[in-house]
């Protein structure tokens, strides 16, 4: 198990990824971003617009987080995959590369997590190890898949508990999770 306090602020890089360059760093701005019309909104998330200096600081932190992102990746990818490699486990190892949330970075005028949008739910999550299928899978997946998951891939035998389901088949193309939709549960003013 590792973990790394990249991307979180506050954004404290590596000497060798402060300057990297050739990484896109550039704030998506979609349509969502600093939001037109907010008067459809809940009264408690309307905002007004961004300002400039709050535009900047936006991108500012989006290109932070990318450097970190990527000092995060070159530990796993460079380091860690390197040992396992070299300890003859990285054949019967699973490795699971999973972000806790998503950011707003100025989509509907809000600079947070843990909002009613899409976009404060979607996170990076990536699985390699033995028979797993190349490609992106759309099936809806969340933390609470995680610990079914890791019970099948042990052989544990199944828990009816679990809120989630096991990956697994989805991973090695056996099957897949039929969900068409994900209960969000949170608490102002992060979820």
């Amino acid at each position: 198990y590792v973990a790394t306090s990249a991307p979180h602020s506050p954004y404290t890089l590596p000497e060798a990824y402060r300057r990297v360059r050739g990484l896109p760093t550039a704030l998506p701005t979609p349509e969502s971003f600093d939001e037109a019309d907010v008067s459809d909104k809940a009264p408690e998330i309307r905002q007004p617009p961004l300002s400039g200096r709050q535009i900047r600081a936006e991108r500012v932190a989006y290109a932070k987080r990318v450097k970190a992102t990527h000092a995060a990746d070159a530990l796993v990818v460079g380091r860690l995959l390197d040992v396992l490699e070299a300890t003859g486990q990285l054949d019967e190892t699973y490795v699971f590369f999973v972000a806790d949330n998503g950011m707003l970075e100025g989509r509907h005028r809000l600079s947070t997590k843990g909002m009613p949008y899409e976009e404060a739910h979607q996170v990076p999550f990536a699985v390699a190890g033995p028979g797993v299928r190349q490609g992106i899978s759309r099936d809806l997946a969340a933390n609470i898949d995680l610990a079914p998951t890791f019970l099948d891939i042990a052989g544990a035998p199944e828990r009816e508990h679990f809120d989630g389901e096991s990956l697994l088949p989805a991973m090695l193309g056996t099957g897949g999770l039929d969900r068409d939709y994900l209960l969000y549960e949170g608490w102002w003013p992060y979820g």
